[in-house]
């Protein structure tokens, strides 16, 4: 019962420090956020607004894509992944030389042979 009782306990703790170091930091958002709005040279905007994009604020987000529009025209908000074409022309050699710790030696010639 004890032991239960003291996983319970420490369960608390770390839900708890969680929720603080959560706080903390949409306050630290928020902080950089203001002082990036109220910056008067565009370096010291630049690093407040990207304290607070790293902070996680929404609005320094977009004071950031305002910012930079030449960063993200290429970007395309419904599409959210960018594929690249990149034939892997040896993936069966890269398969065989990945997967050879689990064969036998006959398995590995036997491979070998038909790829």
């Amino acid at each position: 019962m004890s032991e239960k009782l003291v996983l319970l306990v420490l369960l608390g703790i770390v839900v708890g420090m969680l929720h603080g170091i959560a706080f903390w930091r949409r306050k630290a958002g928020e902080a950089a956020y203001a002082a990036a709005r109220s910056a008067s040279r565009e370096d010291e905007r630049d690093r407040y607004c990207r304290m607070a994009v790293m902070a996680g604020h929404r609005d320094a987000c977009r004071m950031f894509c305002c910012m930079y529009p030449d960063r993200f025209d290429d970007r395309h908000p419904l599409k959210p992944f960018k594929f690249r074409t990149h034939r892997n022309k040896h993936w069966k050699s890269m398969f065989y030389k990945l997967n050879t710790r689990f064969y036998t030696q006959e398995c590995k010639v036997g491979c070998f042979y038909i790829i």
